[in-house]
Order: structure tokens, then sequence, then C-alpha cells
């Protein structure tokens, strides 16, 4: 059985993101740096994370608990 993970979707200033990214990199998750923004994949292939370079801000798609 497949389990079927829930995203949600939100705009982060610049900055509010950057804390973010720091807060994962300091529990050794892997942020990679893609063309448009950033991305983080388990090991499993699963999307954890994807944010989107924008003005002065980010489009973060993330998976619902990842910071709980």
């Amino acid at each position: 059985m497949k389990t079927v993970n829930t995203y949600i979707n939100r705009v982060y200033s610049k900055s509010e993101f950057q804390v973010m990214r720091r807060a994962l990199l300091s529990q050794d998750m892997p942020i990679v740096k893609i063309d448009n923004g950033y991305e983080m994949v388990n090991k499993n292939g699963v999307l954890l994370l994807r944010a989107m370079n924008g003005n002065n801000s980010y489009l973060v798609r993330m998976i619902e608990n990842l910071f709980s």
C-alpha cells in the first residue's frame, strides 16, 4: 500500500525561507540548489520540499508535517 503525502503551498519571503533552509541543513537534510530554487527529496525519491524563486519571495511546496 502506497502512502499518500499531503502537501501545502505557501509564499515565504527570502529571509523566512533562508531561516527554514538553515534549520533543515542543521538537521542534515539534503537540500539541493536547482536552476530556479531549492529541492529536498528523501532517499526513496519522495519530494519533501520544493522552493521556486520569485520576486523577493519563494513559492514553497512542502509536505504538511515537515516542521511538526
